[in-house]
């Protein structure tokens, strides 16, 4: 029997390097395989985890950022301001459809939202805080009247909410059988633990998509990717991979570098001793030097640390206060009274990045006192 307490890996704001490599000759093709690390539910909006790309190919937003990560009219054709910011008028396009073939309307995105605010999320809901109320004055227009002229809103919530289709989830509970949306691919195949199988909307409105069937196989480990990768048994492997990181270059593989704007974050597990107190936590986060962790050249991601909370310290929002400091004398100290008893930090194995911030974290905290392992 394993004893102590268990928690999930993650750990401050880093934006890790997003990677994809690709066969050379696998550029135009009508069947694409590219791998996912975990099984991630039946990708709805109110059941995938960790697969949000997976599941906004089936979905869509009212915007979408852009190669320059700026918030662009998606199933809107144009987003105005008015009433000094706080009024917001979306036009949506015309023509725009459903899986099932039926229209998609002004209707359905007063619908999510609503739907949305009255059934918490952990993403979605603390987007709309700032919603007032919305109304849709005709099927391809919906007006948003803010309690304040709030920063961002084209692109949270607008470019993160997933329009849902009112006629199946006015029921309350998402809909049985795969998701319909009205995105660029539909889910067709989901065969639990073992793969996904996409099929292309030929009739999306932003024009069928080059890769008519999209499989996703759940590949837990990167070296099993890079391993199908090489044998051509998948054209693609989305990994994250620290900054600067040398990776083999053959003449049958290339890599394409993005950043991902993810952050990593070390979470507890509050029902459970010892961390259910706040003295245990304040204890784990004394111990953290988050440069030492990921700041430096050769950490995970080697990127903006979270001193200062959450925003990336370069943005005209983030807080001008440090919020975090390390102390380890204290943080000795505090193991000793709290009792601490020994803990694992999971980490999947499919993220390189994220696994390597665990075992940082686990060395910060051995090193104050405390038994501590990761699982990944």
């Amino acid at each position: 029997m394993r004893h102590g307490s268990r928690m999930l890996a993650a750990l401050l704001v880093v934006a890790a390097m997003g990677v994809a490599a690709t066969p050379v000759a696998a550029q135009d093709t009508e069947t694409l395989s590219v791998s996912f690390p975990s099984e991630d539910g039946s990708l709805t909006p109110y059941t995938f985890m960790t697969g949000y790309p997976l599941m906004m190919l089936v979905y869509d937003s009212l915007t979408w950022r852009d190669a320059d990560g700026v918030a662009q009219p998606w199933l809107a054709s144009s987003v105005r301001r008015g009433d000094g910011g706080r009024r917001v008028t979306v036009k949506l396009r015309d023509g725009i459809r459903w899986h099932d073939g039926r229209p998609l309307t002004a209707a359905d995105v007063v619908f999510t939202y609503g739907y949305i605010g009255a059934y918490s999320h952990p993403r979605f809901t603390p987007q709309l805080r700032d919603i007032e109320f919305l109304t849709a004055p005709d099927a391809r227009t919906v007006v948003f009247q803010l309690r304040r002229a709030s920063l961002g809103f084209e692109d949270q919530p607008l470019a993160d909410v997933p329009i849902l289709p009112r006629h199946l989830w006015e029921r309350r509970a998402a809909p049985p059988g795969l998701p319909v949306g009205s995105g660029p691919y539909r889910l067709v195949r989901h065969v639990v633990g073992k793969s996904y199988s996409f099929r292309a909307n030929r009739a999306y409105f932003k024009g069928s998509p080059s890769a008519q069937e999209l499989r996703v196989p759940i590949v837990t480990r990167e070296s099993d990717a890079f391993s199908q990768l090489k044998q051509g048994s998948l054209d693609a492997v989305p990994v994250n991979l620290p900054a600067g990181a040398i990776r083999e270059r053959t003449r049958r593989l290339e890599f394409a570098e993005g950043v991902s704007y993810s952050g990593t974050m070390l979470e507890f597990n509050l029902a459970r001793a010892p961390f259910h107190s706040r003295e245990a936590r304040r204890a784990i986060a004394r111990a953290l030097r988050l440069d030492a962790i990921a700041g430096d050249k050769s950490g995970p991601g080697a990127m903006a640390t979270a001193e200062r909370g959450m925003l990336h310290p370069e943005s005209a929002w983030s807080s001008r206060a440090t919020l975090h400091r390390s102390d380890l004398p204290a943080a000795r100290v505090a193991f000793v009274e709290q009792g601490i008893a020994p803990f694992t930090i999971l980490a999947s194995s499919g993220d390189g990045v994220r696994l390597e911030a665990a075992r940082r974290v686990a060395k910060a905290l051995r090193g104050v006192g405390g038994q501590v392992r990761v699982e990944a």
